[in-house]
């Protein structure tokens, strides 16, 4: 499978601007852009875990018969995704 020419330009692109750099200014800008990357990385998985916590609750409380509008209006959750909460948790 042959690479797209968007993919065959950008590595043109980078490899140019390698050559106009030097190694060190090279270095930095991959060490910025992977940090970045990391960073990116570490929030998104911080907010899947707050959003499962709060679906782990919304469950919990459902479990204790807690009204839907209740759940819903605690844990941000609607009432609909609740409802597929709930059947899951009947299955």
């Amino acid at each position: 499978m042959d690479p797209s020419p968007l993919i065959l330009l950008r590595v043109v692109k980078i490899k140019f601007w390698m050559i106009a750099h030097t190694p060190g200014e090279v270095k930095n800008m991959f060490a910025t852009k992977t940090l970045e990357h990391d960073e990116k990385i570490l929030e998104q998985g911080i907010e899947q875990g707050i959003e499962q916590g709060i679906e782990e609750t919304a469950i919990k409380m459902l479990k204790e018969n807690a009204e839907l509008s209740f759940v819903s209006r605690i844990t941000g959750i609607s009432e609909e995704r609740l409802l597929e909460l709930k059947g899951k948790i009947e299955k």
